[in-house]
């Protein structure tokens, strides 16, 4: 084994995550978070200011190393995030927008191959941007698949990115079907954005599921008017109007309402409206923005009192009364 691939391997070892992990966020923070700093500039093309912050990407770091609240946790949490929508919008209302599970593990030897239909989604409950798609006439190695998402179990996420919200969850695998519209094609994706539980900004993604080099990022208000705004990839001339809408925008704020603020993100295909996850930390607080004068107006709608957070999660649990955020 060549030293870049047992640096590889062995980074993504347990012991190295459970190790490494926390000794390097202590040292990040009694440093003042020089890498966090070096990633930001290395990404953003600005100094990240985490003393007094201004631009939206700021704020997202800020909340990174300071938030505690343990809410932040049930909604990263993929599977557990529906018993908290189920509190929120009701069960049924739940049931209708959450695609639903076709198996749920923490071993993935378990998974049943041969009990699931042609198109499939594999993700894990615990992590972004590894999913796995399942299509119809494409081999599945099986072998494969097991050996990936052992891995993908065996560490938390963003341990080197300061995203404490994965951190404690219980991590499983989760198999969904895969949807598609009338034509065949992968859904688009509509990322709201919400500040103070009020929907700010809406990204949609063209192929983030399928075209991943080409996808694009068109920016709405919440009135469906385009932004002439570059976020992190080239936006479409044209983007229609969804159906439900409306409905997105007021399912997201009552979901975002407890939280300072979080991404909802939906999918509207054939007349119906699926819920997709919820986000802490859009994009890491890495985005690439231009104009950055429209990156600072989001950041100054979002009033951040940092005083607010707390280090201890237990000082936080305020913010749980009455939402139970149960696994279903």
């Amino acid at each position: 084994m060549n030293k870049n691939r047992f640096s590889e391997w062995f980074s993504n070892t347990r012991a190295f995550n459970a190790i490494g992990g926390p000794c390097f966020n202590l040292l990040e923070k009694s440093l003042g978070y020089p890498i966090l700093k070096i990633r930001f500039k290395r990404r953003t093309g600005y100094k990240l200011n985490l003393k007094d912050p201004t631009s939206f990407n700021e704020k997202i770091n800020l909340k990174k190393v300071k938030d505690r609240n343990p809410l932040l946790t049930v909604v990263a949490d993929k599977h557990r995030v529906r018993g908290y929508i189920a509190d929120i919008i009701g069960q049924e209302k739940a049931d209708e927008i959450c695609i639903p599970h076709l198996h749920v593990t923490d071993d993935p030897r378990t998974i049943p191959f041969d009990e699931l239909p042609d198109e499939y989604v594999i993700k894990t409950n615990h992590r972004s941007g590894a999913n796995l798609i399942v299509e119809k006439d494409h081999f599945v190695d099986r072998r494969a698949i097991i050996r990936n998402f052992t891995n993908q179990l065996k560490i938390p996420y963003a341990c080197f990115k300061h995203e404490w919200g994965y951190l404690n969850i219980p991590r499983k695998v989760l198999i969904e079907p895969l949807i598609r519209d009338e034509e065949g094609r992968l859904p688009v994706d509509y990322k709201l954005h919400m500040i103070s539980g009020r929907c700010v900004m809406i990204h949609v993604h063209h192929g983030l599921c399928d075209d991943w080099d080409n996808q694009t990022c068109t920016v709405f208000d919440r009135d469906w008017v385009r932004q002439d705004v570059f976020w992190n990839h080239p936006p479409r001339d044209h983007v229609p109007r969804p159906d439900g809408l409306d409905e997105m925008i007021a399912i997201a704020e009552a979901l975002a309402r407890p939280l300072d603020m979080v991404r909802v993100d939906f999918f509207s295909m054939n007349g119906r409206l699926y819920f997709g996850e919820m986000t802490n930390y859009p994009y890491s607080g890495f985005s690439k923005v231009s104009p950055r004068d429209y990156e600072l107006y989001i950041g100054s709608l979002w009033n951040q009192h940092a005083e607010g957070y707390s280090d201890n999660p237990s000082a936080c649990m305020s913010e749980m009364d009455g939402v139970n955020g149960r696994t279903s």
